[in-house]
């Protein structure tokens, strides 16, 4: 049995207005994936989910939404790791982009 872990509460209204603001339209593989993320972290088991997939399919914006559900629980700070300098400058970016016109930054 796994040890007990964090069980994070459903998404908040700042949570559905970061969503919002992304300006790509979700495919059904992303909106699943999503779903699926969301589903995990609020159970109260460690997830166990590794997301993978070919450059430019929204990777990005799953993870973007995991942390902001994470940080908007009040007790949880996130870490990014990324293998290289230019996928730092792109996630920072991407991040930047998808949270600048949000009310909680």
């Amino acid at each position: 049995m796994a040890a007990p872990g964090h069980t994070f509460g459903p998404d908040t209204p700042w949570q559905r207005e970061l969503e919002d603001a992304f300006p790509y339209v979700e495919t059904p593989d992303q909106l699943t994936t999503i779903a699926e993320v969301k589903d995990d972290m609020e159970k109260s088991v460690p997830m166990d989910r590794l997301i993978c997939g070919d450059v430019g399919y929204g990777k990005t914006e799953i993870a973007v939404r995991a942390a902001f559900k994470a940080v908007q629980d009040g007790s949880r700070q996130v870490a990014v790791l990324v293998p290289t300098t230019l996928l730092v400058q792109q996630h920072l970016g991407r991040s930047a982009s998808g949270t600048r016109n949000s009310r909680s930054t």
